[in-house]
């Protein structure tokens, strides 16, 4: 079961996100809003609601094509689709707090997500050559790589640390020649253990 214990920070202003609400097939509910730049006043109480509501042991499969994936969630958690085309998962209070922040009632601040999304593929470079190069222009030291094939997905995981410690996968999405990056993030450091635990929720669609 994928786990979620910390908080990450991932908010901007203008920032549109697409709600995925249900498994099979998946609809969307579209949500377009601009944070405030400072909230009225800085209470969640549907947070706080939520924040030690443990993972159902109960699962659904969310689809999401353009990645060419499909990720086994917890059935109380919710995945979402940011404007720059990312997907992330989210705990139940996570969720909350953003509709909290949405209606101006709570400041954006740092929340844990554990995020999907694209690169482009240099066609003259090696898949692990791009990955490496992507974290080091991105601030961060690789301080090790090793190979990873299951579910369909093949590619390599880097371990790195820049302002935090962290692990993220580098695969080709199917059928693109996109890069795909799979990660837990959040403003603290996060583990090589979150990563494969999501990993391992993660399978290539069938054709």
């Amino acid at each position: 079961m994928i786990q979620y214990e910390h908080l990450k920070a991932y908010l901007s202003s203008a920032i549109m996100l697409k709600l995925f609400l249900t498994s099979l097939p998946l609809f969307l509910v579209l949500f377009s809003f601009n944070f405030p730049v400072q909230a009225q006043a800085n209470s969640c109480p549907e947070e706080e609601k939520y924040e030690d509501v443990e993972p159902a042991a109960t699962t659904r499969i969310v689809e999401v094509p353009q990645f060419g994936i499909q990720v086994e969630i917890p059935n109380n958690y919710r995945t979402m689709l940011f404007q720059n085309g990312e997907v992330g998962i989210l705990h139940p209070a996570t969720f909350a707090y953003i509709q909290c922040v949405v209606r101006g009632d709570a400041y954006g601040r740092g929340f844990y997500g554990e995020f999907i999304s694209t690169i482009d593929s240099k066609p003259t470079m090696g898949l692990r050559e791009q990955a490496v190069q992507y974290m080091e222009s991105n601030g961060s030291d690789v301080d090790n790589i090793q190979e990873y094939e299951s579910g369909g997905l093949s590619g390599y995981i880097l371990e790195h640390r820049g302002g935090f410690r962290g692990a993220t996968f580098f695969g080709f999405v199917p059928d693109s020649n996109k890069i795909l990056m799979i990660r837990p993030s959040c403003d603290c450091d996060t583990t090589l253990e979150q990563l494969m635990e999501l990993l391992s929720n993660i399978q290539v669609l069938n054709n």
